[in-house]
């Protein structure tokens, strides 16, 4: 009798063991892949902010630079459109007097009127010579 009761003891006692070390791995395996979860889904997390960033700085970049290019290339043309104003003279064909040509007061700066005799398109506009070659209204009261 005694022998039995050893032995359903020494058998009680090797089930709880078993049963513990069952919970216990049981219970690492869960918590390592509760971590390993926690960490994939941290790293997938740092990548799409990574990724997102990335786009973010390239976009920026590319819009200030086509604003850049877009300010740069209109400054130009209104600076050409400007020293074209100003450097717009009229010069007669070298057979005809410089002084034929005349700007009255109501037309822009840049306009040649010829006199009526002559044909407008004999003016021309060459960049070596200034408005001063012109002769002014005469209520300017300006000298060539």
């Amino acid at each position: 009798m005694v022998v039995m009761i050893v032995v359903v003891v020494v058998v009680v006692e090797l089930v709880v063991v078993l049963v513990v070390v069952v919970v216990v791995v049981v219970l690492v395996v869960v918590v390592v892949v509760v971590v390993l979860v926690v960490v994939v889904v941290i790293v997938v997390v740092v990548v799409i902010v990574v990724v997102v960033v990335i786009v973010v700085v390239v976009v920026i970049v590319v819009v200030v630079v086509i604003v850049v290019v877009v300010v740069i290339v209109v400054v130009v043309r209104i600076q050409i459109s400007i020293l074209n104003m100003w450097e717009a003279v009229c010069v007669l064909p070298s057979e005809l007097d410089l002084a034929a040509c005349v700007l009255p007061s109501e037309l822009d700066p840049a306009a040649c009127v010829l006199p009526s005799e002559l044909d407008l398109a004999a003016c021309v506009l060459p960049s070596e010579l200034y408005l001063a070659a012109c002769v002014l209204p005469s209520e300017l009261n300006l000298k060539l």
